[in-house]
């Protein structure tokens, strides 16, 4: 019988978490060049860029958001709409949705694309 302590899966979680936040920031990076461009110098881009892939994690988790596609797409929004989307008065609509304790991550998610403009 196989049997894995705490530290080990410790250990495998933050791999994976590392992995995650890799993979995500050079997807982002390629996804969202003009915006990258426009919100950060040139020497800071990358840093920066996994500096808010990181708190993108953090946010979607904390509104329930946890599968790995749905917290991308958590992170796509922090670009196409704003990095504080879920807190800007202009986008209130998405905090109300993100606040819904009752409705799964994957249909916040969902619910918010229904509420993006036609991509050109």
């Amino acid at each position: 019988m196989l049997i894995i302590h705490k530290e080990q899966m410790r250990a495998f979680e933050a791999k994976f978490r590392r992995e995650f936040i890799d993979r995500t920031t050079r997807e982002t990076s390629k996804k969202f060049p003009e915006q990258i461009e426009e919100m950060f110098p040139a020497e800071e881009r990358e840093n920066q860029t996994r500096f808010l892939v990181k708190r993108g994690i953090e946010k979607a988790n904390s509104y329930g958001i946890e599968a790995e596609a749905d917290v991308t797409r958590f992170i796509d929004f922090m670009f196409l709409l704003s990095p504080n989307f879920d807190e800007a008065s202009d986008t209130e609509w998405a905090r109300e949705i993100l606040d819904e304790q009752e409705t799964s991550g994957h249909l916040k998610i969902q619910l918010i694309e229904l509420q993006l403009p036609p991509s050109p």
